[in-house]
């Protein structure tokens, strides 16, 4: 898998990285790391990268236990900056954005295949295993866990009041963020791939159906 950087005025290369295996996740990137710009990327090759968004040099690189399909998450642990990912291993990741100290890993019991949500110090995974979960990410500490049987691929969405998670099983649905509890569904007339996405008051979900929902 490779990560290309392009010119953006000229649409010309300026560099690219190649992993040791297939890339599916996205790329997220965060200023002033080791003072470059660093570019956060997963691989089938098992590890996490930050490159150097000026060189594509790598700054560091975390080993994992299976694939790393999943976008990274930029987010903050205290006064931290951290990045959180999932990992087809089963674990949750917490690492320093800068690469330093021991990581933290966190057991879920099935592989990620999406991008967690995360929202006031809390991170909501849906992973393949049929479970939502809340986890505090300064004390890796589970909020709560609730099983649905649903076999997710899609990524989860956050806003002040609910989670929202979609899936094969044709269900849109919302989750207090508090409790854990199911506050409504949608029922589409097909599965739905695709994550939800919040925007303002509305919630908007792609279906297997060819509908845009909101």
């Amino acid at each position: 898998g490779f990560v290309y950087a392009l010119n953006g005025e000229t649409g010309e290369e300026r560099w690219r990285f190649e992993t040791e295996g297939k890339i599916e996740g996205g790329i997220n990137v965060l200023p002033d790391i080791l003072g470059k710009v660093g570019v956060f990327v997963g691989s089938h090759d098992y590890f996490l990268y930050c490159l150097d968004a000026a060189s594509g040099e790598v700054l560091w690189k975390h080993e994992t236990g299976n694939y790393v399909v999943a976008t990274p998450s930029v987010i903050r642990i205290g006064e931290e900056r951290s990045v959180s990912f999932g990992g087809c291993d089963g674990l949750l990741y917490l690492i320093s954005a800068d690469g330093s100290g021991d990581p933290q890993e966190i057991e879920i019991g099935s592989f990620i295949a999406n991008t967690s949500a995360v929202r006031d110090g809390i991170a909501y995974v849906a992973h393949n295993g049929g479970e939502v979960i809340a986890i505090d990410v300064e004390s890796g500490e589970e909020v709560w866990r609730v099983a649905t049987g649903v076999e997710y691929t899609a990524s989860p969405a956050v806003d002040e009041t609910h989670v929202y998670v979609a899936g094969p099983d044709k269900r849109l649905v919302a989750i207090d963020r508090v409790t854990g509890e199911e506050a409504w569904s949608f029922l589409s007339r097909r599965g739905l791939d695709s994550s939800p996405v919040v925007s303002g008051d509305l919630i908007w979900q792609g279906g297997m159906d060819a509908r845009l929902y909101a």
